[in-house]
Parts: structure tokens; sequence; C-alpha cells
């Protein structure tokens, strides 16, 4: 199953050894999260 590189690099991040690297609280994550929706919304019209 291949992962999509946008999902990839969040989950990445979300991971990251150094935890100034990784995301600083749940709404920078879910902002990620919802851009990314945004983005594939804007795709498929």
């Amino acid at each position: 199953m291949l992962i999509p590189e946008d999902i990839k690099r969040i989950i990445e991040k979300c991971v990251r050894h150094d935890r100034n690297h990784r995301y600083q609280s749940c709404t920078e994550l879910i902002a990620d999260l919802y851009a990314l929706r945004e983005r594939q919304r804007e795709s498929q019209t």
C-alpha cells in the first residue's frame, strides 16, 4: 500500500526524534490536516 506524500510528510513530522521539529500542538497538526483536505478537494474539481 502506498502512502500519499502529503500524509507521509505529516506522519514523519509527528514522530521526529527532535521534539523541536515536531508539531508543537494539536492545533498545528489539525491545521495541516485541514489544509491537506482542502488541497485534495480542489484537485478533485
